[in-house]
């Protein structure tokens, strides 16, 4: 993703193959989110899991959980068929 791309540039994750990175995190989060369906999870979960996903590739467990913690940003709505 343009994100991952961006993070490696800046300095703020490392990776060798940027799909290989990006499948690690599609796993991860297909892992969380059928942990979030099949049970219930603490209610820093998601928090726990982002910052794990921040972890893997590369960021400092404190800091990634600073991240992890920051409210997510509005985005515009998408319209599916516009």
């Amino acid at each position: 993703s343009s994100e991952m791309q961006a993070g490696l540039l800046q300095g703020r994750v490392a990776f060798a193959d940027k799909e290989v990175a990006c499948e690690l995190v599609l796993g991860a989060l297909m892992a969380a989110t059928k942990a979030l369906m099949t049970a219930t999870q603490p209610p820093d979960f998601i928090d726990e899991v982002c910052a794990m996903i921040l972890c893997m590739l590369g960021v400092n467990i404190e800091e990634a959980r600073r991240i992890s913690a920051l409210p997510i940003p509005q985005v515009p709505d998408i319209d599916p068929l516009g």
